[in-house]
Parts: structure tokens; C-alpha cells; sequence
């Protein structure tokens, strides 16, 4: 088994095929193998450009044992898709065979595959800044990509600012199969780039591998960067605590800080022991922020983040000062069963 096959494959790529035989009771097959062979082909000679190569025969198989034979075949461009007949022989089969295998073989021209990390490029730049993004290119597949080009282009067909700009040659030439080549983008944005987000398409064309655009986000905030330093607190802020402490402000409360024209620009801390958390090196930008605390009331608000500068923000927190509590008490249902029988 199996004694039919369907097989498809590349031209100029060779492929292994296993094959189980197994012996019956009462049945031993010695120098069991596979022999291909032109009488036993439909048309009485082999087939043009099939290269097929029968494994090492298997010395001796007991009764109730089996074992794999294998065969290798490859084609090549003068193959064309027909039927191929292998027998399976032993020394105790002459002239005759165990059975025959029969493959139905097809050949295809052997494509290049295009592969490429990351599968997307998310960056974040700022203005007057630039950064060079990385993507790399692999032909996974069986055959050369030749006459490769790349382009920038925009999901609108509309033409790509110079401020984004390829750092690799235009023409790649070819690629062989386990190849790689890295391509480098380059961003830097002015400052008469607007801020948000910004969607390219990094372009791989090729004489012989459909065209593939590969998706590039870029991030781009106002030049320099600052800061921001909250202060939370509560009722219980001044207070005295179980010590005879003042407390300086509300702990643990979470802050999740975020930029409102790059959504993607996003930062969360946990206020200290004196109710603070400090944001730095934050790009300068108009930022959301929403705190939260156990048994406390959420806030939120905006703000802006100036270059060179740590803006002080004082956020005080409602308290809730009722709570809802409940328990669950378990109690016995009796399950009610009804059974009908019908007999026919």
C-alpha cells in the first residue's frame, strides 16, 4: 500500500515515496523490492525525462512482517504527465510479481516563492527625526526569482512623498531558492508632515512571481519630547493613616496615557507610594490619559506635551462610599424525570 498514487510535483525536484509491503501468514519474501521497467509500462518503453530510482531491496520479510520500500523520481523539461507502473518482486515471485503500483504522474514547472519578515512594518518617527526600517526578503520556493523590482507606492495610487524613500537599489536582479536580501526604508518626516498615522506599500515585482505589496505604518509625532508628572488622590489624601501618617496620596491607581493623533502611542504606569507616576520622553503631542483604582470612581481628561518640558497633572479620584455585597445560599431541586416507552 498504496498500490494507486496520484502524484504531482515540480519539474527538476526530486521526491521520496515510501511504500508498505507486508507479508501474510505463512509468507516469506526474500530480496522483496521494487523494479521499474519498460515491458511493464503501458506503452512497452520508459517514460521520456522520468528519472525513477527503486530504494534498496528489503533481504528477507517474515511471515506477519512488513517494512517500506522507497522509490525516488525527479523530471525533467522533456517529461511529459502520464501513467507509470512500478512491480513489487521477491525471489520467489519470477517471472510474475506480488502486484503492481500505479502512478499517475503530473509535472509542473518549478515557481519561485516569495517570503518576507516581517509581514508588516510598524514604525514611529518624529519630525525633523528619521529612522530606517528593515524588511527581509526569502525564496522558499523551487525555483531562481529573477528580475526583481521594488517600488514605494500609496494605497490610493497616489505618489509617495520624499520624506519615504528606498534605501536599496530599485533592481534586486535574482533571487535564488534559500536566498535572502534585506531592504532598507528610510522615514524622515519635516515638520510640514502632518501628524498620525501614515500607510505605504513597500512593492516586490518579478518576471516570474505575481507582484506582492507588503504593508508599511508609519507614526509620525511632533518633534521632541517632554513629559508629564500625575499626582493622585483621594478623600482619604492628608488624612492620617493606621501609623499616625499623613497620607500623601492615592496608591496603586492605574494610568493608561494615550496620543491622540498616533493611537499607537500608548503608555501605562501605576501610581507610587505618594500617589504619582511620571511619563518621560514622551513626543511632544495632545495625549488622552484614564485613571482607575479599586473602589474608586474612573476619571478621564486630556493633555498636552510640550518638548523639553514635565507638566505637573493633579487628578483626584471620588471614592465610592457605598458597596453592594451579596452571598449565594445553596437549596436543594428535586430533578423530575418522565420516561415513556413505546414498544413497535
Amino acid at each position: 500500500t498504496p498500490s494507486a498514487i496520484n502524484l504531482s510535483i515540480p519539474r527538476n525536484y526530486p521526491k521520496t515515496v515510501t511504500i508498505r509491503a507486508a507479508a501474510g501468514g505463512g509468507t516469506t519474501a526474500n530480496n522483496l523490492r521494487l523494479v521499474f521497467a519498460a515491458d511493464d509500462q503501458p506503452d512497452g518503453v520508459l517514460p521520456e525525462g522520468v528519472h525513477l530510482t527503486p530504494g534498496s531491496p528489503i533481504a528477507s520479510l517474515a511471515p506477519g512482517k512488513s517494512a517500506n520500500l522507497t522509490f525516488s523520481i525527479w523530471a525533467d523539461n522533456f517529461a511529459q504527465n502520464g501513467a507509470i507502473v512500478l512491480k513489487v518482486k521477491s525471489d520467489e515471485t519470477a517471472p510474475d510479481a506480488w502486484g503492481a503500483i500505479h502512478i499517475n504522474a503530473a509535472f509542473s514547472e518549478a515557481r519561485p516563492s516569495l517570503n518576507f519578515t516581517p509581514n508588516y512594518v510598524e514604525t514611529g518617527v518624529a519630525r525633523n527625526d528619521n529612522i530606517t526600517e528593515t524588511v527581509t526578503l526569502e525564496n522558499k520556493g523551487l525555483a531562481d526569482m529573477r528580475n526583481i523590482q521594488l517600488s514605494l507606492a500609496e494605497p490610493n495610487g497616489g505618489a509617495v512623498p520624499p520624506w519615504v524613500r528606498l534605501m536599496s537599489p530599485e533592481s534586486q536582479g535574482t533571487l535564488a531558492v534559500g536566498e535572502r536580501k534585506e531592504i532598507r526604508v528610510l522615514f524622515s518626516p519635516t515638520d510640514s508632515v502632518a501628524e498620525g498615522y501614515h500607510h505605504y506599500y513597500l512593492r516586490v515585482s518579478a518576471s516570474n512571481h505575481p507582484t506582492r505589496d507588503i504593508n508599511m505604518f508609519a507614526s509620525v509625532t511632533q518633534s521632541g519630547v517632554g513629559g508629564v508628572l500625575f499626582k493622585v488622590s483621594d478623600i482619604y489624601t492628608g488624612t492620617l493613616d493606621a501609623a499616625g501618617n499623613p497620607i500623601p496620596g492615592l496608591a496603586g491607581a492605574r494610568i493608561r496615557l494615550q496620543n491622540e493623533r498616533v493611537l499607537t502611542e500608548e503608555y501605562n504606569k501605576t501610581t507610587d507610594s505618594l500617589g504619582e507616576a511620571e511619563f518621560s520622553d514622551l513626543p511632544a503631542g495632545r495625549y488622552k490619559y484614564r485613571i482607575r483604582a479599586g473602589s474608586h470612581e474612573s476619571k478621564s481628561g486630556r493633555l498636552w506635551i510640550k518638548p523639553g518640558l514635565t507638566t505637573g497633572q493633579e487628578v483626584f479620584l471620588d471614592y465610592n462610599l457605598v458597596t453592594v455585597e451579596w452571598e449565594v445560599t445553596e437549596t436543594t431541586i428535586e430533578d423530575e424525570y418522565e420516561i415513556v416507552l413505546t414498544a413497535t
